[in-house]
């Protein structure tokens, strides 16, 4: 029998069978509890890779734990130093607001307890404006720009008038314009109706006022500065009204003359001459009492105006414009006051300008005049039935500052100190009925009537 075919012994008890045995369990490459004896080769390689992408994916999951919680901490701390910045921000915007609302309350307090002082001091019908340093350059450039494009004097009626930038002031009582950082009285308007006006000081006023309408019936009226206006094309701009003057004035080549006077000027015949020079006389023998009302004027609605003119006067040896007589006996005649005196009727009006002043301080009055017929002489009506708003427009605005003292809805005297060499100024178009006028005048210290000359060697001069 060939071996193969040879019985073999029998199996012992327990040993493991060597048949195939397809009911066996086959370990999987994912069962990583199966025994690695149990598994092939491919298995077992299996196994690994799943083991190390298990370790993989748990060292992933701790990495993006430790970078979330990264983030999380940088996004917190960040978050944690924008809100100390925000609240800092907030702090300090609080508190500039805090300090903003001082200060404008500290500020609203201290202009209240100016306006109140001020009103005690000068009585309750006081207003107070503020000002801010060159806050209207824009608004003279605007005007000047006006004026060339239109050629002529400007009106509030005019459409491009900067009326919403313009502060108009009518109302009876004294207004003050104050630069608001250094209190600086920048200009002043005193309005009184005329019956508001006690018995004594009206009469003063209406004395005054006669002989200043009488002085504009001896005199031509004269040439005013606007005839130096010209326009884009090199034309002269035309000139409204009729200006007159009183006071000294340097000569235009007058030999063996510093300064004149100006007098009556030659009539056109006889009857006019002598009836211009009565009334010249007459009108210039009130002139003390003019610049007396005038002086006191001056210095109630603005002392420290009034002194700066009269020391200006007393250091230069000025001659008032009410001083017909310098020189007495050998001695200089002293009544310090302001070397001219300007009258202006008839719808004057001019253009936006400053004046040629040796100093910063002038001061006028204006009033509405009426006369029967076209030969009387001019009256003030004390009754309301010829005022202010008898005339259409006419204000006098101080551009510098965008006022405007509305004549047209003021009512009796109205009374304005400004600075006319330092801030832009310009009388508007007015229009006026037949036989009914406003009058203006202003004193002032006029450069050409300084010069270098003093009034101990001034010649004195007068012409008829």
């Amino acid at each position: 029998m060939h071996p193969r075919n040879a019985k073999l012994p029998a199996k012992p008890m327990g040993a493991p069978s060597k048949t195939h045995n397809n009911n066996r369990p086959v370990a999987t490459p994912s069962d990583t509890s199966a025994d690695p004896e149990i598994l092939s080769r491919g298995q077992k390689r299996q196994l690994r890779r799943d083991r190390l992408r298990a370790r993989l994916e748990i060292e992933k999951t701790r990495l993006i734990a430790e970078e979330t919680n990264r983030i999380y901490e940088d996004a917190a701390k960040k978050w944690a130093d924008l809100e100390a910045e925000l609240r800092i921000c907030i702090r300090n915007e609080m508190l500039d607001e805090v300090d903003m609302l001082y200060a404008d309350n500290l500020k609203d307090r201290a202009w209240k307890m100016l306006t109140k002082f001020l009103q005690n001091m000068i009585g309750p019908d006081t207003h107070l404006y503020a000002h801010h340093k060159d806050s209207h350059h824009n608004y003279v450039e605007q005007l000047k720009i006006l004026e060339q494009t239109h050629g002529d004097t400007l009106s509030i009626d005019h459409p491009d008038f900067p009326l919403s930038d313009t502060t108009f002031v009518y109302a009876p009582g004294t207004h003050i314009g104050i630069e608001e950082e250094t209190l600086e009285i920048l200009w002043e308007a005193r309005i009184t109706p005329w019956q508001a006006m006690n018995s004594h000081r009206r009469d003063c006023y209406i004395k005054t006022c006669n002989t200043l309408m009488e002085y504009t019936q001896s005199q031509n009226s004269k040439k005013h500065g606007t005839e130096k206006e010209t326009n884009k094309d090199n034309q002269p701009l035309p000139r409204h009204g009729k200006m007159y003057a009183a006071g000294w004035h340097q000569t235009r080549g007058e030999k063996g003359k510093d300064i004149v006077y100006y007098t009556v000027q030659k009539g056109s015949t006889v009857t006019k001459l002598l009836d211009q020079k009565e009334k010249y006389e007459r009108s210039t023998n009130n002139l003390a009492d003019v610049a007396a009302e005038y002086a006191q004027g001056l210095q109630s609605l603005f002392p420290l105006g009034y002194k700066i003119l009269t020391e200006f006067v007393q250091r230069n040896d000025l001659p008032s414009f009410a001083q017909l007589d310098l020189l007495h006996k050998g001695e200089l005649v002293a009544m310090p006051f302001a070397n001219s005196l300007t009258i202006t009727h008839s719808d004057f009006s001019n253009y936006v300008h400053c004046d040629r002043d040796a100093i910063a301080v002038a001061y006028g009055w204006w009033w509405v005049g009426y006369r029967g017929h076209s030969k009387d002489s001019w009256k003030l009506s004390l009754d309301g039935s010829f005022d202010h708003n008898q005339v259409t427009g006419g204000s006098f605005l101080i551009a510098q500052h965008g006022i405007a003292i509305d004549f047209a809805r003021a009512e009796g005297l109205v009374e304005i100190y400004w600075r006319g060499k330092n801030d832009h100024h310009v009388t508007l178009a007015s229009n006026s009925p037949e036989n009914v006028t406003r009058f203006g005048t202003s004193v002032q210290i006029t450069q050409s009537g300084v010069g270098e000359t003093s009034a101990k060697v001034l010649k004195y001069v007068m012409e008829f």
